[in-house]
C-alpha cells in the first residue's frame, strides 16, 4: 500500500462537437468520458508516451476506473477549458 499518495493535474482543451451532441442540443452524457480519453492519451503524448512509444515498448495504459462529475450543460462550440487528470503514485 501508498503510504503517500500525489495528486498531478493536467488541463487541456477540447472544443464541443457536432457528434457530442444528442437531440436536446446539449453534450450527450458519455461523450464526456471520451473528453476524458483523449484528454488521458494528450497527458501521456506530452510525457513521451506516445502511441509508437508503447508499442516499442509492448505495453499500454490500463484504466480502472473513471468517473465524471456533471457540473453544467455544453452546447455545440464550446469549449472545455479544463479536463483533470488526477494520477496517484508514491511520494
Amino acid at each position: 500500500h501508498f503510504t503517500h499518495l500525489c495528486q498531478m493535474d493536467f488541463v487541456t482543451e477540447t472544443k464541443v462537437r457536432w457528434a457530442d451532441i444528442d437531440q436536446n442540443g446539449h453534450v450527450r452524457h458519455s461523450a464526456y468520458y471520451d473528453y476524458g480519453a483523449d484528454a488521458r492519451i494528450r497527458f501521456l503524448e506530452t510525457h513521451g508516451f506516445g502511441s509508437l512509444a508503447f508499442m516499442k515498448l509492448g505495453i499500454g495504459p490500463i484504466l480502472f476506473t473513471e468517473q465524471c462529475s456533471f457540473i453544467k450543460e455544453l452546447h455545440l462550440n464550446d469549449t472545455i477549458s479544463q479536463v483533470f487528470i488526477a494520477l496517484t503514485k508514491k511520494c
